[in-house]
C-alpha cells in the first residue's frame, strides 16, 4: 500500500483521513530510513515498513526501527514519539486515525504520544447495504438459507 490508505481503493477519493494516512507514511520512512513500499526481511518473514514497525512496537522494541545510519545518534524520546505518531496515522480505520490539528500538538509536544494498539487492526470494508440485497434474494428464493 505505500503511502495510500486502504480505503482509497474502494472509495478512489482523497479525504482528509487518507492524507493523514500517507503523512504517517512519509514520517515512518524518515525515522527509519526506508520506503513504505519496500519489503523487509526479518528472520524469515517479509513486512511492509507499517508492519514491520508494528511488529517492533508489539514487542517493545520500537526503537529498533530508528534509521541504523544515525549510529544511535538521535533522541529517543523523540523517535519514539515519532513512530508511534507514524503507527497512529497508518491505522487501517480511517476514523481512528489522529486529526491533522492533533498531529501538530504531538509533534509539538503539546500533546503526548498517541495510544497505539500492539496489535495492528484490521481493515474492513464499509458495509455496502448487502443486508437488503440479501432480503430481496431470500423473498425471491424461498427455499435458499443465507447465513453470514
Amino acid at each position: 500500500m505505500g503511502y495510500v490508505a486502504p480505503e482509497c481503493f474502494h472509495t478512489g477519493k482523497a479525504t482528509p483521513e487518507s492524507d493523514v494516512f500517507g503523512f504517517g507514511a512519509v514520517v515512518l520512512e524518515v525515522v527509519c530510513g526506508k520506503s513504505p513500499g519496500v519489503k523487509i526481511q526479518h528472520e524469515e518473514h517479509q513486512f511492509t515498513l507499517v508492519d514491520w514497525v508494528w511488529m517492533l512496537h508489539r514487542e517493545g522494541r520500537i526503537l529498533e526501527a530508528v534509521d541504523e545510519r544515525l549510529d544511535k545518534e538521535y533522541i529517543v524520546k523523540e523517535a519514539s514519539r515519532l513512530l508511534l505518531l507514524g503507527l497512529a496515522c497508518s491505522h487501517p480505520v480511517d476514523s481512528e486515525r489522529p486529526q491533522t490539528q492533533a498531529i501538530c500538538q504531538i509533534i509539538a509536544e503539546t500533546l503526548p504520544p498517541p495510544h497505539v494498539p500492539p496489535f495492528k487492526p484490521v481493515f474492513t470494508w464499509p458495509n455496502l447495504g448487502l443486508g437488503i440485497a440479501f432480503s430481496s434474494i431470500e423473498s425471491d428464493f424461498p427455499n435458499i438459507t443465507l447465513s453470514s
